[in-house]
């Protein structure tokens, strides 16, 4: 695991972002499925 402190490549981080975002934006949508479903 040791090597170059913090050089993670540019793809690695896109892919995190991204997921990251697809999680906000679905876990929103399902929010808004629950109030209006209540």
């Amino acid at each position: 695991m040791s090597g170059e402190p913090d050089r993670e490549p540019y793809y690695g981080r896109v892919v995190r972002w991204t997921d990251s975002l697809v999680a906000a934006r679905t876990f929103s949508l399902y929010l808004l499925w629950l109030i209006a479903h209540s």
